[in-house]
């Protein structure tokens, strides 16, 4: 699933292509997502003209120029948004489910094979208690997130600090791969107890997310399978894993220890024995 340094890269690289740009016509050729596409989406869309894109934990949010509501956007497991340029028109693929064209000439395509995405329209009155966004933690990048505020959030949790960090409640955004990493960075073991860690460690680890976060962004996120930016490149991330998918590989900061994966809630967890304590 894009976590949150996919989904950034992909609002970036949209921004550049449909910033200011008007709505002309919308085809959906398969409303069974995650949650059905409304009926009235096409005729909500057509006619709206891109005025703003924010990316909240690992969703996208289109704002309009005169619009009452916004477009909610969730790639699920494998969606993936195209830019389909004049020059470059390529017939429609079986996974296509939605495209929307702007008078521009532009078109976008999202392509979910698995359909898990979504799509949805969310009035902006209704937007601060929307259910699949009021319930997010706190943005990894928010001025709030420190030290003692993540002390705070696991002063009393008795759950490992893998299974706290990709609680969504706590902190939005992350996934697996960045949670791994960022552990690894901190020198903090994924079974340690969250509320085990103390001051100077959650001072590291605050640290740890954002620069792991900051340089997978730069590099437009991990390409293991289906991410693509909107445009078509692919995410380089994945080459400079410390840990994630490296099993049985030195570890390339004690160089003694194999990288060992273990399963944590039916997720791999791959970690060092020896740095991480």
């Amino acid at each position: 699933m894009p976590e949150l340094p996919e989904v950034e890269s992909v609002k970036v690289n949209l921004e550049r292509y449909i910033l200011d740009q008007t709505i002309e016509k919308v085809e959906v050729h398969h409303r069974g997502l995650r949650w059905p596409i409304p009926h009235n989406f096409e005729e909500m869309l057509e006619g709206q003209k891109v005025k703003m894109l924010v990316r909240r934990a690992k969703y996208l949010l289109l704002y309009f120029e005169k619009a009452d509501f916004i477009l909610l956007w969730h790639l699920g497991m494998s969606g993936r948004v195209q830019v389909i340029t004049p020059k470059a028109l390529t017939p429609r693929q079986t996974h296509d489910h939605v495209e929307i064209a702007f008078y521009s000439g532009l078109k976008l395509r999202f392509r979910d094979p698995r359909r898990f995405g979504a799509m949805l329209l969310v009035p902006l009155k209704e937007l601060s208690r929307f259910s699949l966004l009021s319930s997010l933690g706190v943005e990894p990048f928010d001025n709030s997130f420190s030290g003692p505020f993540l002390l705070e959030l696991f002063k009393n949790r008795s759950r490992p600090l893998k299974a706290a960090l990709l609680d969504q409640k706590i902190i939005a955004g992350l996934g697996n791969i960045y949670v791994c990493e960022a552990l690894h960075c901190a020198k903090l073991s994924p079974l340690r107890l969250a509320k085990t860690i103390n001051h100077l460690e959650a001072e590291i680890l605050v640290k740890a997310i954002q620069a792991v976060l900051r340089k997978a962004i730069a590099a437009g996120g991990s390409t293991l399978r289906d991410h693509r930016q909107p445009d078509g490149e692919k995410g380089t991330f994945q080459d400079v894993f410390k840990v994630y998918g490296r099993e049985g590989e030195r570890c390339l900061r004690c160089d003694h220890v194999e990288i060992k994966r273990i399963l944590q809630s039916n997720r791999s967890t791959f970690y060092c024995e020896r740095c991480q304590i």
